[in-house]
């Protein structure tokens, strides 16, 4: 190939010549072109969508699957990012002592890090990190040799991982939401703060997260 080709080689005019080229037929009706007076035309033909459709369902299936893989585990991850970007703080019942406040600051620490680092990087560039990136980086701490992710895991591990630092802000907004007096009755009842979060806290938070979930999901 000479000067550009590479790159010209992915134009759609070049694919479709391509395509012109190796279907000629009698009377120069050319698979997607039709010649007239010197001049090529571009016709439309069902059955080249006919002959698509099991390439097309297998990618259908393909992205149902990964989307559904992303939705739930980044439901998953973004649950527990958002849970702990609250830790000692009012909404999730005030603070702790001793060791389980060093975890719960270190746990704090953690996930406004992840949280702000997807949401302001691109997707693109995360993937490229995960596929290329991070088996380099992890044969360079450890030692391990020949890790490698093929490029469906990295697609569902990236996606996970987009979905949920931004889910994990629509959860934090959802526990922030609920009413204070609600909490402050569950400790004077002393309830532990678990059981504080999964019988009080949880039930309203989620379902008022639904709808900016619901959004979420339908603009990705």
């Amino acid at each position: 190939m000479k000067g550009n080709a590479p790159y010209e080689s992915l134009s759609f005019s070049r694919w479709i010549n391509a395509i012109a080229c190796s279907k000629k037929r009698a009377g120069r009706n050319i698979g997607l072109i039709r010649v007239e007076h010197g001049r090529k035309i571009m016709i439309f033909e069902f059955k080249y969508i006919v002959e698509s459709i099991p390439a097309l369902l297998e990618g259908a299936k393909l992205t149902l699957y990964i989307t559904i893989c992303g939705i739930l585990g980044g439901l998953v991850l973004g649950t527990v990012a958002g849970v702990f970007r609250l830790a000692e703080t009012d909404a999730v019942g005030g603070r702790c002592y001793g060791t389980t406040r060093v975890i719960n600051l270190i746990a704090r620490k953690l996930a406004v890090l992840y949280i702000e680092v997807i949401r302001g990087t691109p997707i693109i560039v995360q993937a490229m990190f995960i596929y290329f990136a991070l088996p380099m980086l992890i044969e360079a701490t450890t030692g391990i040799r020949g890790i490698r992710f093929n490029a469906l895991t990295a697609a569902v591990i990236t996606i996970i991982l987009n979905a949920g630092a931004y889910m994990a802000e629509i959860i934090r907004g959802a526990v922030e939401s609920v009413d204070r007096g609600l909490i402050e009755a569950g400790l004077a009842m002393g309830i532990s703060r678990f059981e504080l979060i999964k019988s009080i806290i949880g039930p309203i938070a989620f379902k008022r997260a639904i709808p900016p979930l619901a959004t979420s999901l339908s603009s990705a």
